[in-house]
């Protein structure tokens, strides 16, 4: 067997059962600094130390084996990638993150998914207002339409402006101080 580390597993597993690092050492006949070391990926998890993670906590060995993390990096990638670019994460960021914490990297790729979900959902939504008469509309645009259909002019308060203007003594393009 090669080197495998796999210490965000290991952690969670340990954090599954609610055990502290010493606890979890002693069920293992290990130290807690060597557990420490392998949870966070300083020391590889060797064949004993495995062996006894199977046998006690009775989880299969393949949890700890390294994953394909391929398809989920190229997910994130297609997901995430507008955010990915702005926070200047690397391919080496993705790859890390798919193979050290898989879950973590599934429910961002599922907020990134309802992320882009939203998005297309509120393009349509703003693409259909205007030829969808059952879509209100903002108060911003019917004033917008409403002087756009009259072309910025309403008759009879022009008429009112320019009586006011004449009674208080305002010719056409004076200005009151």
């Amino acid at each position: 067997m090669g080197k495998t580390y796999a210490g965000a597993r290991l952690r969670r597993l340990r954090e599954e059962r609610r055990l502290s690092q010493a606890e979890m050492a002693r069920v293992l006949a290990i130290s807690p600094s060597y557990l420490n070391q392998m949870e966070h990926d300083s020391r590889p998890l060797t064949v004993p130390v495995l062996l006894r993670l199977t046998e006690t906590f009775g989880v299969d060995p393949g949890f700890f084996s390294e994953r394909d993390t391929t398809r989920l990096i190229a997910d994130l990638r297609e997901a995430l990638a507008g955010e990915l670019a702005e926070a200047g994460l690397s391919a080496a960021d993705l790859a890390e993150l798919a193979a050290r914490m898989p879950a973590v990297a599934q429910v961002l790729l599922g907020l990134g998914r309802r992320n882009q979900l939203l998005a297309e959902r509120l393009a349509q939504a703003t693409d259909s207002r205007g030829t969808d008469p059952e879509l209100p509309r903002s108060p911003h645009e019917e004033i917008r339409d409403f002087f756009y259909r009259r072309r910025n002019y309403l008759h009879d308060t022009d008429l009112a402006a320019e009586a006011l203007a004449e009674d208080i003594g305002i010719g056409p393009g004076e200005v009151l101080p």
